[in-house]
């Protein structure tokens, strides 16, 4: 709820448009900070699969 409260705070007064493009510029970035944990974990998994067969 907090981050909801913040959110009306910050974009009050502004237009539409402008207030879509900070909502999704930030869903944006998570969605690549959340592929790139996905691939630091697949990456750390075939290491470790790679030192189990050795």
């Amino acid at each position: 709820m907090f981050i909801i409260q913040y959110l009306e705070q910050l974009l009050e007064g502004r237009g539409f448009f402008a207030s879509f493009l900070v909502i999704s510029g930030w869903i944006y970035v998570f969605i690549l900070i959340g592929i790139l944990i996905f691939y630091i974990f697949l990456y750390f998994t075939q290491v470790i699969l790679n030192i189990i067969k050795r």
